[in-house]
């Protein structure tokens, strides 16, 4: 059966296959032919250049066809995976062929772009097609309070209930297995060994273990030392002042910062591509933001402290009012502890320009307005091709992967993101418990505030569903990686939360109530 099974994904896919081998034999022979033809020039023939070019297309034609095939059940899922890895792989050779042809005589160096601007946005929607549907099922089950909040709090557009659609659903894969329940205790643990583990989390680290992470991180990229002028004890003094300026918050704490920390080190680290353009100067800053992003933070939104002219909103006149309070207060730091009292006046500059535009980024309210930055990068195509020198380029591309880093929570093992979730719903409380003592309106609605039952895992459906689906499909696109299998992790446990809603808004059966109301959630 198994056999029979693997020759059937096999048949599936085999005209693909032909067609993929076909192609690729047909630009082999090109290349070498133009080669002994014409050596001394390495140009391409233009036929050759044509016919990777027409390969290009039927791919780019190819992908929602495939979807479309897989979405009415014509094909399985396992045979759209094989058939999609099969024409990815084609595309990118013959755009590499294109690529050794180019001159000024044969292809415009506008024309790569648009075929490559094409073909990525395609990617993006076949990659994340898939994922996106399994989900847009469920939005009608978020609370219509919750869709309005998310709205408003992430600028987002206004939210509507969609209705189901027909296809079913699959589960996209991550290269990760969700056996961690917990983060390993200090008598077990062993920072090095848990360094490149997406599953390490600080949620149950003690003090001690949180610091030797965080040095970890910068010692593995080479940050400590005469590159940057301070050595370990330097940054571990600096380390201990930015933890005793965290406030005992439920969620926005010294442990949220430290996770927010590994998260973005292993979004830096996910791929060649990052490492090649983010240099070491860049990555000093983005950690360092990271570690600094919500120094002093008194667990209350933005929203609170405008409505209650606070102080700090009436200081930042409204706009980024503890994303400036955070970025003002790092830098007092780090004139105290003079960490960067090494380096040239230059570099200090760039890595302070990086770090404020990095801590304000990680407002909410600015959230969709990267969203749009982000797609219309992706319809232009050629993001990679002008990194290395785009300084503001490369400074909005370590903003999105810190943003990225500080939603971490929803793609950690489920029972990590639940707890995360519960905790940052405390915080809500709490503010919500202010307001009320001052005889404010709550900003928050009733939806938001349950940290258990179907209002809980609305919740979180509709943050994953409304904030997070939407801004990684075009993460993935950017950075044309899929960040360890963060995106497997995120569907693995938005189908979790939708399998507890659905738990808990069915009635209770037994024969009464001595025996329980409700069903048990593990």
């Amino acid at each position: 059966m198994l056999i029979s099974g693997y020759a059937w994904m096999l048949w599936g896919a085999f005209p693909a296959f032909l067609l993929s081998c076909g192609c690729f034999a047909a630009l082999v022979i090109h290349m070498f032919a133009a080669s002994r033809v014409r050596p001394e020039q390495h140009l391409l023939p233009e036929h050759g250049i044509r016919l990777a070019e027409l390969f290009t297309l039927v791919t780019w034609v190819g992908f929602p066809v495939l979807t479309i095939a897989q979405q009415q059940g014509w094909v399985s899922a396992d045979t759209a995976e094989i058939t999609t890895c099969l024409l990815d792989y084609s595309s990118k050779v013959s755009l590499v062929y294109v690529l050794v042809g180019i001159n000024s005589e044969q292809l415009a160096v506008q024309k790569l772009l648009h075929v490559h601007a094409s073909l990525t946005s395609t990617l993006s929607w076949f990659r994340m097609s898939n994922l996106i549907s399994v989900h847009t099922d469920s939005l009608n089950r978020i609370d219509a309070d919750v869709g309005e909040w998310l709205s408003t709090e992430f600028q987002l557009a206004p939210f509507t209930p969609r209705v189901a659609p027909s296809w079913k659903s699959r589960k996209c894969r991550t290269s990760f297995e969700a056996k961690a329940k917990s983060s390993p205790t200090k008598a077990e643990v062993n920072v090095e060994d848990y360094l490149m583990l997406y599953e390490w989390d600080a949620i149950n680290a003690s003090p001690a273990e949180c610091r030797a992470m965080l040095i970890a991180i910068f010692r593995s990229l080479n940050l400590i030392g005469d590159a940057f002028g301070f050595d370990e004890a330097a940054l571990g003094r600096f380390i201990r002042v930015c933890e005793n300026r965290y406030h005992n918050n439920p969620y926005h704490n010294w442990r949220h910062a430290v996770t927010v920390t590994h998260s973005l080190f292993l979004l830096l680290t996910a791929s060649l591509e990052i490492k090649n353009w983010a240099s070491p100067l860049d990555m000093l800053a983005a950690l360092l933001s990271a570690i600094v992003h919500d120094l002093e933070h008194g667990g209350v939104n933005n929203t609170f402290h405008v409505h209650t002219a606070s102080p700090l909103a009436l200081e930042y006149n409204d706009r980024n009012v503890l994303e400036n309070f955070h970025a003002r207060t790092a830098f007092e730091i780090l004139h105290k502890t003079q960490l960067l009292a090494a380096l040239p006046e230059e570099d200090y500059a760039h890595v302070r320009k990086v770090m404020v535009e990095c801590v304000l980024g990680t407002d909410m309210s600015v959230h969709n307005e990267a969203l749009v930055r982000l797609r219309e990068l992706n319809e232009m195509g050629g993001f990679y091709l002008h990194l290395d020198n785009d300084v503001v380029a490369r400074t909005f591309a370590i903003r999105v992967l810190l943003h990225s880093a500080d939603i971490y929570n929803p793609w950690k093992p489920f029972p990590i993101a639940r707890a995360w979730a519960q905790l940052i719903t405390q915080e809500f409380q709490g503010q919500v418990a202010q307001e009320t003592e001052l005889g404010l309106e709550p900003t928050l609605p009733p939806a938001m505030l349950a940290t258990s039952g179907p209002g809980f895992a609305k919740a979180q459906l509709g943050f994953i569903e409304m904030v997070l689906l939407p801004w990684w499909a075009e993460i993935v696109t950017l950075f044309q990686t899929d960040f360890g299998g963060i995106v497997g992790r995120l569907n693995d446990n938005h189908a979790t939360w939708k399998e507890m809603a659905a738990d808990l808004d069915e009635p209770a059966e037994g024969p009464g109530p001595d025996e329980g109301s409700t069903k048990k959630v593990a």
